[in-house]
């Protein structure tokens, strides 16, 4: 995919971001042009089946989408919405293969179901605080929770998967105690949070099941 970035008359210009924001941009793009481009043609096939944006499809294209550009920009949510912005004002279609507004119009239907669910828990300074960058880091975590499932993991897989849990929301939420418990709360209450992010609760259930055995395991083996 061709994307044009430097030459597009208005897909980059110092309107709306600085010299280091361009070059930071630029860089991370060659990183995510594979990433974004099947992005745009999963969200272009949902737009084409009219898939509803509350549905549970559309929800996890949601996720990947704000996702994708939190690691584009760094989890920098106000490049992020000049970067939105720009491509809004635009008077043609944006610069990327794939991407158009019409496009932009229907993921952003889904994005915003996703966001209000997380704002009924989280402030925006709690928004601001969570490292955004680990969305791949989540849908793998996801897909081997389940795998886990699936096959009735013994007990050493069981434990890395918990650990690996701990260690991704501690990351996710920089070691901030309420916040942690404020996440967990919006992905246990929230059915649109629970529709498209890969901790559905289905794999809450199990790491919180397993997160029990563990405890209770060191539990008897202290003799407590």
């Amino acid at each position: 995919m061709r994307i044009g970035l430097a030459r597009s008359r208005y897909s980059i210009d110092r309107e709306h971001f600085n010299t280091s924001e361009i070059a930071t941009i630029l860089a991370r793009w060659k990183g995510m042009e594979a990433t974004l481009s099947q992005l745009f043609a999963d969200v272009r096939d949902a737009m084409d089946r009219q898939v509803p944006p509350d549905a549970d499809e559309a929800q996890r294209l949601a996720y990947r989408w704000l996702g994708a550009a939190m690691q584009w920009m760094g989890g920098d949510i106000g490049i992020t919405r000049r970067w939105r912005q720009l491509h809004r004002d635009a008077a043609q279609a944006p610069d990327h293969a794939g991407l158009d507004h019409a496009l932009i119009a229907y993921i952003e239907q889904a994005t915003r179901l996703h966001l209000a669910a997380l704002r009924r828990h989280l402030t925006d300074d709690d928004m601001q605080r969570l490292d955004k960058t680990h969305s791949a880091e989540w849908i793998t975590l996801g897909a081997d929770v389940k795998r886990a499932i699936a096959c009735d993991a013994d007990d050493d897989r069981a434990a890395s998967l918990v650990s690996r849990w701990h260690l991704l929301l501690e990351r996710t939420t920089r070691g901030d105690v309420a916040l942690r418990s404020k996440l967990l709360q919006a992905l246990s209450d929230e059915p649109m949070l629970q529709a498209g992010h890969p901790m559905g609760p289905d794999v809450l259930t199990w790491l919180r099941r397993q997160e029990a055995v563990n405890v209770d395991d060191a539990n008897n083996e202290s003799g407590a």
